[in-house]
């Protein structure tokens, strides 16, 4: 705790040399750990400038809500209830509008919350993403003017070609590490390794990445590093071969909707 309370002392003291004052009044402390540990520093505070202050459950850091636990319960619920209020005011509307443009409004309000941040929220628990699920078959109710107990699954994928939970969360992360291979940034420069700099084999998974740890926890294996290359890896060559940005989205898409198709079946 006092060696904590000391860097932020540092902090502070750069701060005011650099003329940026920290409002102490709206600091939210985190601490991210699983229960045991939580349990054992839940009367975590730390001192600003005189104020103590204490370690709170989730914090928000702009549209995304963190929590102590990294499950992302209170930002997914957070999210679909916004949803359900804009599906709510897009039925008031629906008799005014045609049904494309219906279906332009429910992406651009409804769609454009969901897709936010869902490579690193889409691996919540299943439970969790069933309510995602949810607010994406509702929205396709209202778009398709569907009863609430009608199929809707084959007609969000082959119709509408909108992906569940899992599969948004696939493409945004594979888009992400698209560009984190093919972008000029010197920062991410040696984020990745191909295998082939790993050996000199000639193999089919020349394209792949090099991943040299395996996580030992759920926290691991949440990581955006090692599903961003795991996703990767598990994608066929061709679309990893492929070096627009424009036309790998694109076949990603299609294969990832294709994918969740068979699921249907």
């Amino acid at each position: 705790m006092e060696e904590i309370n000391s860097d932020i002392g540092n902090i502070m003291n750069w701060s005011k040399q650099n003329e940026l004052l920290l409002n102490e009044m709206k600091t939210v402390v985190l601490v991210v750990s699983n229960s045991y540990t939580l349990e054992e520093i839940k009367s975590f505070t730390v001192d600003i400038n005189g104020i103590t202050i204490h370690a709170s459950d989730e914090m928000k850091c702009l549209p995304i809500t963190l929590d102590s636990k990294l499950q992302w319960s209170a930002h997914i619920n957070n999210v679909a209830k916004k949803c359900y209020q804009r599906i709510r005011a897009l039925y008031a509307v629906k008799p005014y509008v045609s049904h494309e443009n219906l279906k332009i409004l429910g992406q651009s309000l409804v769609l454009s919350l969901l897709y936010y941040m869902s490579a690193i929220w889409g691996r919540a628990k299943k439970s969790l993403l069933k309510s995602v699920e949810k607010v994406l078959r509702s929205l396709a109710r209202l778009v398709m003017s569907a009863r609430k107990f009608d199929p809707i699954a084959k007609i969000i994928t082959q119709d509408l070609e909108w992906m569940f939970p899992n599969y948004l969360c696939q493409f945004t992360t594979l888009c992400i590490t698209f560009k984190l291979l093919h972008c000029d940034i010197t920062y991410f420069n040696d984020y990745y390794t191909k295998k082939s700099l790993v050996h000199d084999h000639t193999t089919r998974q020349t394209s792949d990445l090099h991943i040299n740890f395996k996580p030992c926890n759920k926290y691991g294996r949440s990581m955006f590093y090692y599903n961003s290359i795991m996703s990767w890896n598990n994608l066929p060559r061709d679309i990893k071969n492929i070096t627009s940005f424009v036309s790998f989205k694109r076949n990603l898409r299609k294969h990832l909707l294709e994918q969740q198709a068979s699921t249907l079946t």
